[in-house]
């Protein structure tokens, strides 16, 4: 009887949002449960106290979840609403992050308030929180520019090969600083804080810092006017933007691309990676100090 009821919806939201544009998909799935699982176990190593049990199992399974083929996956795309110009369609499709952001907050903020809440279930809402933060190291979420199934974007993919190496430099020089300073540099000022306050200040923080990174913020980096080749910043009515002329991808053309080579692609994903896990780190701080509170009730 349910599914008889969201059949047409499904239908609806298919017609309206996929036979035209398809919901835009920021890393692959698999590498949200990657990174976060890369996080936890720096997490563990290096912070203190030690986590609940299960609860970077719970965790992967959130962030990873929040991409499964579901009618809310289908109706809401992970864009960030830049400006506040990324409206809705004319249909059941959302075409930013907004609403279903705030939901996902609603429900983890409930879970972190029942005393007979179990740290699996906090830690698993909690991932479904985290996988929009991570997206926002993806500059075409944060743009916006439409992608996704036919339309795939090559930062998604890349590097080529999987990029084992590349990731794992990341980690180790994080895992050396983590050593020496410990934590608290990644602590949240107030982890008593609602949860709606610091998420949605991650999220934005974390778009920025992307913005910046690629020209298109007023206090942009030194030299990230080059990526405009890659990122267009000349919006259409609706908030997006399109791809510039230059594919990230290796075997580029340095000179018309504005000078970036395939070392300057590597160092800029590493960069991104490098922030995803940070903000990772960010959350389990946070559900650190919330979950102890919540459990000492």
């Amino acid at each position: 009887m349910a599914l008889l009821k969201v059949a047409p919806l499904l239908a609806l939201a298919l017609g309206v949002g996929v036979a035209s544009t398809s919901p835009a998909f920021g890393f692959d799935p698999k590498l949200h449960a990657e990174y976060t699982a890369a996080a936890f176990t720096l997490y563990e190593k290096h912070c203190q106290p030690a986590p609940p049990a299960k609860a970077g199992e719970s965790i992967v399974k959130g962030v990873k979840a929040e991409d499964g083929p579901t009618l809310t996956r289908i109706t809401n795309w992970h864009n960030n609403n830049r400006d506040r110009l990324v409206r809705r369609t004319s249909g059941v499709v959302k075409r930013n992050l907004d609403a279903v952001f705030r939901r996902r907050i609603c429900r983890l903020e409930k879970r972190l308030k029942r005393t007979e809440s179990k740290p699996a279930g906090i830690y698993k809402a909690a991932g479904r929180v985290l996988h929009y933060i991570q997206d926002m190291s993806v500059p075409a979420h944060v743009v916006p520019i439409y992608h996704g199934p036919g339309r795939k974007d090559r930062f998604d993919g890349y590097p080529p090969g999987g990029g084992d190496t590349l990731r794992k430099d990341v980690r180790d020089v994080l895992a050396l600083e983590l050593e020496k300073r410990g934590c608290e540099w990644l602590r949240p000022d107030h982890p008593e804080g609602s949860s709606s306050d610091f998420f949605q200040k991650l999220l934005d923080d974390t778009a920025q810092t992307t913005l910046r990174a690629i020209g298109q913020s007023k206090d942009a980096d030194p030299g990230s006017e080059r990526w405009l080749k890659f990122w267009d910043s000349a919006r259409e009515p609706n908030g997006f933007a399109k791809y510039g002329p230059c594919l990230f991808q290796t075997g580029i053309n340095s000179k018309a691309c504005g000078g970036v080579d395939d070392a300057a692609l590597n160092h800029f994903y590493q960069d991104r990676y490098r922030r995803t896990l940070e903000d990772t780190l960010r959350v389990l701080l946070y559900l650190e100090g919330r979950v102890a509170r919540q459990s000492a009730r």
